[in-house]
């Protein structure tokens, strides 16, 4: 079973007497995800032009990849979005000429 709540409350920097449920609008990140983006940035810092051009695209791709792979996704079906409202409407106004007045989206 994957640990979860107070078994894995230390990978967080959360204060001991927060309750913390809103990870999805403004989340804190894990310890581990902080290294990480501390790691992005001390590279876009040492080389910010190499970063842009080659290291930052090559990075989300390799991202992609691997969610795609995670999800059972294809690579190619597979972007990444600012956030959850861009990606839902994205989705929704792709199917945008097949509604008809009346339809209702649940």
């Amino acid at each position: 079973m994957t640990p979860f709540g107070k078994d894995i409350r230390h990978r967080w920097l959360l204060e001991e007497d927060i309750h913390f449920l809103n990870h999805g609008s403004f989340g804190a990140c894990p310890r581990d995800v902080l290294v990480a983006q501390s790691e992005w940035r001390s590279k876009m810092e040492m080389q910010p032009v190499k970063f842009f051009t080659v290291d930052g695209p090559e990075g989300l791709k390799r991202a992609k990849k691997m969610l795609a792979d995670f999800i059972g996704a294809k690579d190619e079906n597979t972007v990444f979005v600012e956030n959850a409202t861009t990606g839902i409407n994205a989705v929704v106004r792709s199917f945008m000429p097949s509604f008809q007045p009346g339809d209702e989206l649940l």
